[in-house]
């Protein structure tokens, strides 16, 4: 879960080991998670492996909502082993003077 204010269009894998998996990461309004989920990122075989050496661009950044919203991981080809992604959000605030 994302809290409301946050803008990601970054993430890294910072620990990984073995396997092959593929799968998808979906943001979405809690209420339509199963609906109109946005595909932020299809994570391809190989990158779930082993710890990236550098910030990936998520394919579709992550827009300032003011409401929380759900990650979602699909597994689409399960591999063995486990990893670890950190998205990289920055928190929007906004005022008036």
């Amino acid at each position: 879960m994302l809290p409301p204010g946050v803008y990601c269009n970054k993430f890294v894998v910072v620990e990984g080991g073995g396997g092959s998996p593929v799968c998808t990461v979906d943001v979405a309004d809690p209420s339509d998670i199963a609906g109109t989920a946005t595909e932020i990122i299809g994570i391809a075989t190989g990158l779930l492996g082993s710890p990236s050496a550098a910030d990936v661009a998520l394919d579709n950044n992550i827009d300032v909502k003011m409401e929380d919203q759900v990650i979602q991981v699909t597994v689409t080809t399960p591999g063995t082993g486990y990893a670890t992604m950190l998205l990289k959000c920055d928190v929007v605030q906004t005022g008036w003077k």
